[in-house]
């Protein structure tokens, strides 16, 4: 993950997404926007026909379709086609991936927060 550079203001920190949309031929290039204990926010850059593999963590996932459009893979199999502006939420242990049309780029800004813990 490559961290970019941002811009610090009197009340915190202001990032340009669009300036850190970059792709690679090779993979999709992910760039992590922020981290800090109990979150983290990386942002996907899938060129045309890329994919982020199905996978799962112990942790709540928003994606939110910055630009382009393509399907947000949730789930054992399941493939919910998603444009910019749209949201998936994904509950901790439940798999999630993305995946570009051949047509077109597909960048997503993927926020992962840890579930919090009931008081006892």
């Amino acid at each position: 993950m490559e961290i970019d550079q941002s811009i610090q203001t009197a009340s915190g920190v202001v990032k340009s997404l669009t300036r850190m949309i970059r792709f690679r031929d090779d993979r999709p290039n992910v760039h992590l926007v922020y981290d800090a204990p109990g979150i983290r926010v990386a942002l996907f850059c899938l060129k045309a026909g890329q994919i982020v593999t199905p996978h799962a963590a112990p942790m709540n996932v928003l994606m939110t379709v910055v630009r382009g459009h393509g399907w947000i893979l949730v789930g054992d199999g399941g493939e919910l086609p998603v444009e910019a502006g749209d949201l998936v939420a994904c509950r901790p242990d439940e798999p999630h991936g993305m995946r570009a049309p051949r047509d077109g780029d597909l960048v997503v800004l993927a926020v992962i927060a840890a579930a919090p813990h009931p008081a006892h």
